[in-house]
């Protein structure tokens, strides 16, 4: 049938990596069939502040164990999905003061999840990456902290999600001048919607991108 080619065709495209699976956003704004909800169970927390504090307090939960807080397990997320980075790039990346980022990696560094490459105690430009450790623990933070959204949904038919989705289409369509931006963007992984992130590092923003004003303004802070 024409509708079970359709939810193949998206299913073929999910992606798997840091231990979850997900569609990106095209698959589902342009009228593909998401039969699982693959997609829809990352989107959703932009639209739900509680949910969205319940989803990030389960980031922390995560790391509580090895004495660590919210913004570690940011920290060890945004090196996972973005690569290493510097402390510049980093507090860009997540919007977070420099001195918090300060404290946290040293934190990190110190129980052997993180290292850097400045090549004396004095350089000053230098990237912090994930120790193997560090990409473990920051897998299974995105593992619980997905099982977690996906439990939002638990006793909620495909037909009443279906029945939301579309409404919220529609919503953002109307106010969302960037929402073609969005559903075409290549960072898909859902955990840079879930962290509030801006993707564009320093000078790496392409010509002609459209970025939307809220990732202006976190820019603009920094500069």
């Amino acid at each position: 049938m024409k509708g079970e080619s359709r939810i193949d065709n998206a299913e073929n495209h999910m992606i798997e990596e840091n231990g979850i699976k997900y569609l990106p956003a095209e698959y589902i704004l342009r009228g593909k069939s998401d039969n699982d909800n693959l997609y829809w169970d990352s989107f959703l927390p932009i639209f739900f502040e509680r949910i969205t504090y319940l989803m990030r307090k389960a980031m922390v939960d995560s790391v509580e164990q090895f004495g660590l807080n919210n913004t570690h397990a940011y920290c060890l997320i945004a090196l996972d999905i973005r690569g290493p980075m510097t402390l510049s790039q980093l507090r860009t990346f997540l919007d977070i003061d420099i001195s918090n980022i300060n404290r946290a990696t040293k934190v990190l560094e110190s129980k052997g999840f993180i290292f850097d490459d400045r090549v004396s105690e004095t350089s000053k430009k230098f990237k912090v990456y994930l120790t193997d450790s560090g990409k473990e623990l920051a897998d299974n933070i995105m593992v619980k902290t997905q099982d977690r959204v996906n439990g939002y949904f638990k006793g909620v038919s495909k037909e009443d999600v279906d029945l939301v989705r579309s409404i919220l289409i529609k919503i953002l369509s109307n106010v969302d001048e960037g929402l073609k931006d969005y559903v075409d963007s290549e960072y898909t992984n859902p955990f840079y919607t879930y962290l509030g992130t801006n993707p564009y590092l320093d000078s790496e923003i392409p010509k002609d991108t459209y970025i939307p004003k809220v990732v202006m303004e976190k820019s603009s802070k920094h500069d």
